[in-house]
């Protein structure tokens, strides 16, 4: 039987859940009406295929975190995978700046067994970031060939991880071990390391899209997809001012202006951004309290002996 002391913080972690819930619906009540207004007389399927696809994509980059870890010899299983990234999404939903990323940071490297595992957990979230941002510039890249978006828009996103990448080539020489080589994980990476992590990432981009378009086609927009695809610029580019908890507000407020642009009355470019910040805070919350969950109550099996069988893996991710 559990002891004392372990059923108490249980509780106390219960009640602090709940609380921060609580905390959110109460912030988010206004625009969540204003949205739900707008939302009243669209279409229910896609409402529900967005509902569905949301919590995909924290599950899936979640996964990406995996792959790169088991790529450097120091995997971790799927329940402590899943409260390490859920927690970092719950930290984001409340707090400014981004800082569950860091937190995500700091939990992983606690469930690392390596000399230097904060430096690592640090180069895989570079390698994470590196391939969202490649995938990002992919998705851009299919927008300006369709005549959605200007051809130079992928070019940032492009550009970024190869800059980051050569730097990284260029620090290994000098540094091949230590603290660097761990920053430099995603130098380190073999081809068939960077297809699993690309094909991850690449993966929640497309749940992510696929909750917008269903968003846009629940409001009648016509050309869903496109749209959905200029909607994902506007989104990177607020995400990138994480001023807000959650990004309420700024990111919101982008979505909506690049919806803006493509003729959409302003009221129903509005409305879609507030939805898929719902979707997508909702998603984070529930992924979220789901990884706590399922750290506290389901059982790890053979978990030390698939992290012993994936020991060479480190061997087999450097070219």
């Amino acid at each position: 039987m559990p002891n004392r002391r372990s059923v108490l913080h249980s509780l106390a972690g219960t009640a602090v859940l709940g609380a921060l819930l609580a905390a959110a619906a109460v912030v988010a009540r206004e625009p969540l009406s204003s949205a739900w207004h707008e939302l009243a007389g669209g279409r229910r399927v896609p409402l529900v295929v967005a509902a569905g696809c949301a919590p995909l994509v924290p599950a899936l980059t979640a996964a990406a975190w995996r792959s790169v870890l088991a790529s450097c010899g120091a995997p971790v299983d799927v329940r402590q995978a899943w409260w390490c990234y859920g927690a970092g999404s719950l930290a984001n939903t409340f707090l400014p700046g981004r800082m569950g990323d860091a937190l995500r940071i700091e939990l992983f490297s606690h469930r690392l067994r390596h000399p230097r595992r904060r430096w690592l957990a640090c180069g895989v979230a570079t390698s994470v970031g590196a391939a969202q941002s490649v995938v990002l510039g992919l998705v851009l890249g299919v927008g300006s060939v369709a005549g959605a978006l200007p051809l130079w828009a992928a070019a940032p996103s492009l550009a970024l991880p190869a800059v980051m990448l050569a730097g990284g080539r260029l620090a290994l020489l000098r540094h091949p071990t230590g603290r660097v080589a761990c920053l430099a994980t995603a130098s380190r990476l073999s081809p068939a390391s960077w297809t699993r992590l690309l094909a991850w990432i690449w993966a929640s981009a497309m749940a992510r899209l696929l909750v917008i378009a269903s968003v846009l086609d629940a409001l009648a927009v016509p050309h869903p997809v496109e749209t959905a695809v200029i909607a994902s610029c506007g989104l990177a580019l607020g995400n990138s001012l994480p001023l807000a908890p959650g990004g309420a507000g700024v990111a919101a407020a982008a979505m909506a202006v690049a919806l803006g642009q493509t003729g959409l009355h302003a009221s129903t470019a509005v409305a879609a951004a507030f939805a898929f910040h719902a979707f997508e805070t909702g998603a984070g919350l529930a992924f979220g309290v789901g990884g706590w969950l399922a750290l506290k109550l389901v059982p790890s099996t053979g978990g030390r002996l698939r992290g012993l069988a994936a020991e060479p893996a480190l061997a087999a991710s450097t070219p």
